[in-house]
């Protein structure tokens, strides 16, 4: 004995076509943005205060952060002012993504680096510098909201829809 179901999904594709223009979903992928960025911020400040697993600085190193009274990784705050995340949208594979990292384009005040280059230097420790990584996974509690936030968007589509 056999079944055959066939569903419909005429409704269901509708329903996708409309996320991409759907002005719930756009305000849903700026707020991913935002939680991700204000975790990023937030543990880099915690970090280049000593918290954290960052490797502790050389004594040379120690010794002019007091002079200039900065912190790890933070001399201007050049670094932390240019921490972001930004929303993709891959319509060749209908998916959207949060990017973190550095805003490209920015150069380190104190050398020809951009910061994008200081950040991956010391994101895989490169040439003697210890890893220190600053644009990182975020943790559960933030995929979580994440999570939350996608689908309060996704049930005010539908709603919006009616499909």
């Amino acid at each position: 004995m056999q079944a055959k179901v066939t569903i419909d999904l005429t409704g269901l594709k509708r329903f996708q076509s409309g996320l991409r223009s759907s002005p719930v979903m756009n305000k849903m992928t700026l707020k991913w943005a935002k939680q991700y960025n204000q975790f990023m911020v937030s543990r880099f400040k915690k970090f280049s205060r000593g918290g954290g697993n960052w490797p502790k600085l050389k004594q040379s190193t120690i010794a002019r952060k007091i002079a200039n009274k900065s912190r790890i990784l933070v001399e201007l705050g050049d670094l932390l002012s240019t921490l972001s995340a930004t929303v993709n949208l891959n319509s060749q594979v209908n998916n959207l993504s949060v990017t973190a990292g550095i805003r490209p384009g920015v150069g380190h005040t104190r050398s020809s680096m951009s910061l994008q280059d200081l950040v991956a230097a010391h994101q895989t420790g490169a040439g003697n510098l210890p890893v220190r990584e600053v644009v990182v996974f975020p943790p559960a509690t933030v995929i979580k909201k994440m999570v939350t936030t996608g689908n309060r968007a996704l049930a005010k589509h539908a709603d919006n829809t009616g499909r």
